[in-house]
């Protein structure tokens, strides 16, 4: 399958450049980190507002896809290897063969979601135990305020 890629210099690290989004100018700054060899890539909005700074590219991980930001632009831009030889982003092979691809834009409207399969409580059969009368408000990452610092009265 051929897929359309993000255009810029590969001669010099780190590139900082626009490109448009479904119409809208955004500026992308791509740089490398010589101690992890990993490269990372910043967004900026139309205006040079940050968005999202420092995302990792990730081999086969759509940027910005854990990231809720309404700024962000509607686009599946994903670090691949079209021959499927690599596995990984390095300075080996980023961006000669490991490319930024679009594998996908402004498909929202093509996505149906069922909410019935969207559960957000677990509706097991098993009975809950009364026994625990913690509540979610006496719990911290430590334990619950009778088992720490335990002063209650």
């Amino acid at each position: 399958m051929e897929y359309d890629y993000l255009d810029f210099n590969i001669d010099d690290f780190p590139q900082e450049f626009e490109h448009d989004f479904n119409g809208v100018s955004f500026t992308l700054k791509i740089y490398y980190n010589r101690v992890g060899d990993s490269f990372h890539i910043d967004i900026k909005d139309e205006y040079g507002v940050d968005i999202v700074l420092g995302e990792k590219l990730v081999y086969g991980q759509a940027l910005w896809m854990s990231v809720n930001d309404q700024r962000l632009p509607v686009v599946v831009l994903t670090p691949i290897d079209e021959d499927g030889e690599e596995t990984e982003v390095s300075a080996l092979n980023f961006p000669v063969r490991v490319k930024l691809a679009f594998l996908g834009e402004e498909q929202n409207d093509d996505i149906v979601v069922d909410n019935d399969d969207l559960a957000l409580t677990d509706e097991s059969d098993e009975e809950t135990d009364d026994a625990d009368d913690s509540t979610d408000a006496d719990m911290n990452l430590y334990g619950n305020d009778s088992t720490v610092g335990g002063e209650r009265g």
